[in-house]
């Protein structure tokens, strides 16, 4: 007997167990196991990076990554979430932020190329434009990566 999530429940079960801090690999094996619809979900892969975050595990985010980029697999700004969280200080931020601009500029491949322009998305819809601008510099600068920016930006006024 399978049962079968729709993608809203999926969603939910990754931002309760993101809340907690509670490792959700088991969870993402088992979609990838019985949910394979939702295995390359651009949503579902950017909960599950966020999940790593949340739990400070760096390495299976490493892999995680690594992973993706073989099968082309996209981020969205939802990978970045626990970062605001994490942090109390601009100062752990911007450690932070750096720490996931290098492994993804190590990753490469889809991880990256959808990685940094998410994270510098979420960064600017949180109004952290001089975090943005730091991400923009440590990952080689790009118009694309201005675009996003002065976008948060001009939306915000």
């Amino acid at each position: 007997m399978s049962v079968h999530l729709p993608l809203a429940s999926v969603t939910l079960i990754f931002q309760v167990l993101n809340l907690e801090k509670v490792s959700a690999l088991r969870f993402f094996h088992w979609i990838r196991h019985w949910q394979a619809e939702f295995y390359s979900n651009s949503d579902v892969c950017s909960l599950m990076i966020d999940n790593c975050g949340c739990s400070g595990d760096y390495m299976t985010m490493s892999s995680l990554l690594n992973d993706f980029s073989l099968k082309d697999f996209c981020l969205n700004k939802n990978a970045f979430g626990f970062l605001p969280v994490l942090v109390s200080s601009n100062g752990s931020l911007k450690k932070s932020v750096e720490r996931v601009v290098n492994l993804l500029n190590k990753v490469r491949g889809s991880s990256r190329a959808s990685g940094i322009p998410a994270l510098i998305e979420m960064l600017s819809a949180t109004a952290s434009f001089e975090m943005a601008l730091f991400v923009i510099k440590k990952a080689r600068k790009r118009v694309s990566y201005y675009n996003i920016l002065v976008g948060e930006k001009v939306s915000k006024v």
